[in-house]
């Protein structure tokens, strides 16, 4: 165990101070994830979701495991702002596969890579090609003809 703690101290020590201020947060970080050598990503072994992501007790609240992981390194979560993952993987609580942002970025994030469900759809309910749709403020593709048609009726 204490291999695999000083194997992955250099993922949490730009925020080591923070790090210092609840060290059994981080030890059990550590003691309930493993490396995958493939991607990368630090897995969280310890309690989940149905959709992947982990979860750890905090002072007598759950709070989702990447998102205790981003604390340990970098410091609070501005207020108004998610811990997304780069990496795609939910159970991932490497911090340096992990970003701040909105609900939004991490919807435009989701649709970029192609992995939002509807990122598949090439027609809208009308028929018409999404290829040059755009997104609205939800996050949502929105068909460039239809949109017009609607605004002109």
């Amino acid at each position: 165990m204490a291999g695999r703690t000083g194997r992955f101290l250099p993922l949490f020590q730009k925020g080591s101070e923070r790090v210092s201020e609840n060290p059994k947060l981080f030890e059990r970080l550590l003691r309930h994830s493993a490396p995958d050598p493939v991607s990368g990503c630090l897995v969280w072994n310890g309690s989940r979701d149905a959709k992947g992501y982990g979860y750890v007790r905090i002072d007598h609240k759950t709070v989702r495991a990447h998102r205790a992981a981003w604390v340990c390194k970098f410091g609070p979560v501005p207020d108004g702002l998610l811990v997304c993952h780069r990496c795609d993987n939910p159970s991932c609580v490497n911090p340096d596969h992990l970003f701040v942002g909105t609900g939004s970025d991490n919807a435009f994030d989701s649709v970029r890579k192609g992995r939002h469900p509807n990122a598949g759809k090439t027609l809208c309910a009308q028929g018409h090609s999404l290829s040059d749709a755009w997104i609205n403020a939800r996050g949502r593709r929105v068909c460039r003809v239809c949109s017009v048609s609607s605004t002109r009726a």
